[in-house]
């Protein structure tokens, strides 16, 4: 019903406004009036995340991993609410099978939320040792030092913003291919490209990827290229208003 009122209300309006194109996609499958749908990518300010990363850049990585106590050679990093809708138990088993074959490596989960202690609990079952725990950090620039040292942002459920947050710091994101439970963070996920996405809840697989960017140096260094291409090129703010504009525009003309 809540459907079926949007849908009218956007039959009606002068201009209709969609934070990613499968949005509109979706939409545009209902109806024939599209003419007034533009597009204006969501995002955050990225701006500021850039001007960071510059000054991690002085510093460089490894005296970074000295000021956050990270002795590991290979790490990954979560960061967001610990919600069931964010898979973070699939990630977790997945990186338990990592650390068997990967001694120097670690796991640093950054959030708060219902699913905290379960997920305390199913690291103890399953005899994880290089998981850290760190509880909420909503400061941009200490989250960006742990995004910075990382090999991969892996989010399995839900993203998000996320997505562009990783990319500022030229840092890969791996997830899952989940077909309606994303955000419009996905559109800047480029399978391959600038990190991966895995079959819905094949652990092995999302495993593979985390073992195939920490052994691949050649590819490891593409994807932060291309992370942090798509962040320059395809996530600022500009970008964003650019899609405001021309819903404006038409509206002001029509």
């Amino acid at each position: 019903f809540a459907d079926k009122i949007r849908l009218k209300l956007s039959e009606k309006a002068d201009a209709v406004i969609f934070y990613w194109e499968k949005g509109k996609e979706e939409i545009s499958k209902y109806t024939n009036k599209t003419g007034h749908f533009f597009v204006a990518p969501n995002t955050i300010d990225t701006t500021k995340l850039l001007d960071i990363k510059r000054k991690f850049d002085v510093s460089g990585k490894e005296i970074l991993k000295l000021e956050l106590d990270v002795k590991e050679k290979f790490h990954f990093i979560y960061i967001g609410r610990l919600v069931k809708e964010k898979d973070v138990d699939t990630l977790i088993k997945a990186y338990s099978q990592l650390e068997k074959e990967f001694n120097d490596c670690r796991l640093s989960i950054i959030g708060d939320g219902p699913e905290f202690e379960k997920l305390k609990l199913l690291s103890d079952s399953l005899n994880i040792r290089n998981i850290h725990f760190l509880g909420e950090i909503i400061d941009d620039e200490i989250t960006g030092k742990w995004i910075y040292i990382s090999d991969a942002f892996v989010l399995p459920g839900r993203l998000g913003n996320s997505v562009v947050q990783s990319f500022c710091f030229a840092t890969p994101v791996i997830s899952q291919d989940k077909k309606f439970t994303h955000c419009e963070g996905i559109v800047y996920l480029k399978n391959g490209v600038n990190g991966f996405l895995v079959e819905d809840g094949n652990i092995t697989e999302l495993k593979d990827k985390m073992k195939k960017i920490i052994s691949d140096a050649q590819l490891s260094s593409s994807l932060k290229y291309n992370a942090f291409e798509t962040a320059l090129n395809d996530c600022s703010i500009e970008k964003m208003i650019e899609g405001y504009e021309e819903a404006i525009n038409f509206a002001i003309k029509k």
